[in-house]
């Protein structure tokens, strides 16, 4: 449980640094970019591969097809109202799941477990004003021994699907 804290807390701390370096502008609360912030990618043979296929099939809008990086018992926690035991139910879950254009700002590893911070084009606020992109999620994910998805936390930014285009 601690390790998740500092990892959480790491990403929340590391997201701007980022994106500050790679020459994004950033607002004032360090999650909006003017353009796309730079698609992060994961380390080969860690055990953030299998987040780095998830976030492409969902931004590829081939969500239904995440099931099978999943173990039979994997389950999805998410900070909307859905706890999802099992592939059978991450499947019906994930067929209605359309989010192209989801963008890994970054990943961050220990071990058997992999933390992704993901950014999307937001809807502006404003009447006529700039759509932006922004950290819509940060995911944590749990592999099993096989390389699997064990489990899966999504913590959505409270605002961020209000704001995704429709």
């Amino acid at each position: 449980m601690r390790m998740r804290k500092i990892m959480l807390l790491a990403l929340i701390l590391a997201a701007p640094a980022a994106a500050a370096e790679t020459g994004e502008p950033v607002w004032p609360n360090s999650t909006l970019f003017e353009q796309a912030p730079a698609r992060a990618a994961a380390r080969p043979g860690s055990s953030c591969e299998a987040a780095e296929l998830y976030v492409t099939r969902i931004a590829e809008d081939r969500a239904p097809d995440v099931v099978e990086l999943f173990a039979d018992d994997g389950s999805v926690f998410s900070s909307l109202p859905r706890y999802l035991i099992g592939r059978e139910a991450i499947a019906r879950q994930y067929a209605n799941v359309h989010n192209k254009g989801a963008i890994p700002v970054s990943y961050m590893e220990t071990g058997k477990e992999c933390a992704v911070t993901i950014a999307a084009l937001l809807e502006s606020r404003e009447p006529g004003g700039a759509r932006r992109y922004g950290i819509i999620s940060m995911n944590h994910f749990k592999l099993n021994g096989a390389g699997k998805i064990e489990r899966l936390i999504i913590y959505v930014r409270p605002d961020a699907l209000a704001r995704m285009p429709r």
